[in-house]
């Protein structure tokens, strides 16, 4: 009780060893370790094996003084300054400098500086004053085509219905003060070329707004509510070749207006035309979708006019085959200066005169020849044979009359002076005088 003293090296104190347990330290030669747990200088929580924690005025960090181990593998060490891990220099004194809020890189294998990024919380590349999360400005003269920034997506993949984007916008979040405007991609400035573009798609494929699968070059696909259409100011661009575009409300393309507001106007089935420079409303073809008809709302042929002619000063040509007759005409009235090569399928193969006294060359009848009121002449005086005729010299000839005995029943009359051969016969009156050419009586 209340004494101090010693058993075997160990110091008691009250019967009780001072110091309570063994030390966790263990020796090697001149050399300590500790293989059970964490290691804490100036902190009593250690967090890796060894943790040194410290404050100002000089006690804090870790002091190594300027020295090459035998064996720099795994190693941290200090020598003339310049801290060495693995026998090779992390950062050496002087040579570690840079610009405030400057991202570093090495400039060298041993040495840092400046990068090209500067981060204030914002990063800016080419310029020192960011205004968005990311601003990259591209300056300096150049003597060859550039692009201030590239964007390029190589990835590779061969799984089904997956998308793959070069550029993606993401504009969300509440932003509905009074005027205020949510715009996804702004193109706010392009001037200085000789040809200034907002922007160009050359990639080969579609572009689509208002659509993810677009079908033409541009597809553009609106909603009721306003979004719909494409809108256009008015205003003249300086080349109209090929360009759509409005002027006071008037669609104009290639320089040409096509339709102007309200004054598109017509009725269903009929061919639109110009009603005046800057109008369209209904022509006289009406096209049912079948058969087109000028004059008539219900054609019935492929081509039916109705109320009027056709006029051509060309020929009218038809490629039906022999068998189906090209013209059906339902009039009996003759038609004029109708030049054919047949009639009723017989040739003629002479002139003939539409006159009053038509002249023929020659013709040869199959059938009846029917004069009407006109008559038939011939200058010729040769015989006709076997022509039976009704009249003869305007006189009916009832029975046949021989030559050397005719007679004849009821009135006669004969034209004075009748001559027949050598011979004459003469009237006066009622008598009729024989005249003997050979006697010189009557």
């Amino acid at each position: 009780s209340a004494a101090l003293y010693n058993v075997g090296g160990n110091l008691y104190w009250n019967g009780s060893a001072l110091g309570g347990e063994a030390s966790p330290w263990m020796t090697q030669g001149t050399s300590i370790y500790y293989n059970t747990g964490n290691v804490g200088i100036g902190n009593t929580n250690p967090l890796n094996k060894l943790h040194i924690e410290g404050t100002g005025g000089g006690s804090a960090g870790i002091y190594m003084n300027s020295a090459s181990p035998s064996s720099v593998s795994n190693t941290l060490y200090n020598v003339g300054g310049n801290l060495y891990w693995n026998g090779s220099a992390l950062a050496a004194g002087s040579s570690v400098s840079g610009t405030t809020n400057y991202v570093a890189k090495f400039t060298g294998s041993n040495t840092l500086g400046d990068a090209s990024i500067f981060d204030n919380g914002s990063v800016g590349i080419g310029t020192t004053t960011p205004a968005s999360i990311l601003h990259t400005v591209a300056s300096g003269a150049k003597t060859a085509s550039y692009t201030g920034n590239l964007l390029t997506n190589t990835a590779t993949s061969s799984t089904s219905s997956i998308i793959k984007s070069g550029l993606e916008v993401q504009s969300t979040g509440t932003w509905n003060g009074p005027g205020a405007t949510n715009i996804g991609l702004y193109v706010s400035s392009v001037t200085g070329g000789t040809n200034n573009y907002d922007a160009i798609f050359n990639g080969g494929g579609n572009v689509g707004i208002g659509n993810t699968n677009p079908l033409n070059k541009l597809h553009i696909e609106g909603t009721g509510g306003g979004s719909a259409g494409i809108y256009m100011n008015s205003a003249s661009p300086s080349s109209v070749s090929n360009t759509l575009y409005n002027v006071g409300g008037n669609l104009y393309w290639n320089g040409s207006a096509l339709a102007a507001g309200s004054s598109v106007s017509g009725t269903t089935n009929y061919v639109a035309k110009f009603t005046g420079s800057n109008t369209i409303g209904n022509s006289t073809v009406f096209d049912n979708g079948t058969n087109v008809g000028i004059g008539t709302t219900d054609p019935t042929q492929k081509l039916d006019i109705s109320g009027g002619s056709i006029r051509t000063d060309n020929q009218l040509i038809s490629t039906l085959a022999t068998g189906i007759a090209p013209i059906a005409v339902t009039s009996t009235t003759k038609v004029a200066n109708l030049n054919v090569e047949q009639v009723d399928g017989y040739d003629f193969n002479q002139a003939l005169q539409t006159s009053n006294s038509p002249t023929f060359a020659g013709m040869t009848l199959n059938g009846t020849l029917v004069l009407g009121a006109n008559t038939l002449t011939t200058t010729n005086t040769s015989l006709i044979s076997n022509l039976n005729a009704d009249f003869l010299d305007g006189q009916h000839g009832s029975y046949y009359a021989p030559l050397n005995s005719p007679t004849f029943t009821g009135t006669v009359t004969v034209p004075s002076p009748f001559t027949l051969g050598s011979t004459s016969v003469t009237s006066s009156g009622t008598q009729l005088n024989y005249l003997n050419s050979a006697t010189g009586t009557t």
